[in-house]
Formats: structure tokens, C-alpha cells, sequence
């Protein structure tokens, strides 16, 4: 008699009705809070695995927590890999466009 197959977890959690303040898309915020180096600061990422992306999250409860990808540090076992929505949306402005006030 054959088991039954294990139960996954998911990779992402249900949708946690986050916008993007810009051009409305579902997006996930992510807890940078596993390397000392990025500080605990939330970032916003495309709510879908991009192979090619800068973030590296896995889930921890029902958020996500990460760090950011560099040359030292890779993606580690257990981690998925996302994509900043500020990196793919349409209607971000660039920080190199933005002036100051006065």
C-alpha cells in the first residue's frame, strides 16, 4: 500500500491585498531581516518567482522574510527568488529622476 505524498508548503502566502501605491498591482512585502547587512527594511516584490531576481525570501509564518542576492551572498536551501516590483513597474520613477523640493 502506497503513502500518501507529503504536504508542501506553499511558496507564497495567500495574497495579503497589497498594492502598489503606483500602478495597483498585487505585490507582497518582504521582511529584510535574515543578513544583519539590510537592516529589517520592507520591500515590495512582485508576487511571483523570478529566477533572475535581486530578492531572496522564504515564508515564516504567513509573511515572507529575506535578504538581498549579492556575489557573497547567494540564495541559500529553502529560500525562493523575487523580483522588486519597483525594478518591473511601469509607473515607478527612477531615483536618478527624482529632484528635491527646494
Amino acid at each position: 500500500m502506497k503513502g500518501t505524498p507529503p504536504v508542501r508548503r506553499p511558496a507564497l502566502p495567500p495574497w495579503s491585498r497589497a498594492e502598489c501605491a503606483e500602478c495597483a498591482d498585487p505585490v507582497e512585502i518582504v521582511v529584510l531581516d535574515v543578513e544583519e547587512a539590510d537592516g529589517g527594511k520592507r520591500v515590495e516584490v512582485g508576487r511571483k518567482i523570478d529566477p533572475g531576481g535581486t530578492i531572496a525570501a522564504r515564508m515564516i509564518g504567513n509573511q515572507l522574510h529575506g535578504y538581498t542576492l549579492t556575489n557573497y551572498r547567494p540564495v541559500r536551501e529553502g529560500f525562493i527568488v523575487m523580483s522588486l516590483h519597483s525594478a518591473v513597474c511601469e509607473y515607478a520613477v527612477p531615483a536618478s529622476e527624482q529632484h528635491p523640493l527646494f
